[in-house]
């Protein structure tokens, strides 16, 4: 069994004050940011809504980029077409 011994690092006393500070401040962000959201929120309809919300978010940017594929391939297929037809 090979036992691994931790590296401990000194810091200054007011490096480490400030930065705990600043940990805790974005702890409080983070607290007040999921206590305002729909997903966990404590009502079931509350949360049903934004589950429905982002599947619909998720399947209109999908449907958007198949749309833009399919468009390139027609456009693509008619530049094709147009580019056969001279040469028949």
């Amino acid at each position: 069994m090979s036992t691994t011994k931790k590296k401990t690092v000194t810091r200054p006393a007011g490096k480490s004050a400030s930065s705990i500070a600043s940990l805790e401040a974005r702890i409080a962000t983070l607290e007040h940011h999921i206590q305002s959201s729909w997903l966990l929120g404590e009502h079931f309809w509350k949360r049903a809504f934004a589950v429905v919300g982002h599947y619909i978010s998720a399947m209109f940017a999908i449907w958007v980029g198949v749309l833009i594929l399919v468009l390139i391939s027609i456009v693509l297929a008619g530049v094709l077409a147009g580019v056969a037809s001279i040469f028949n």
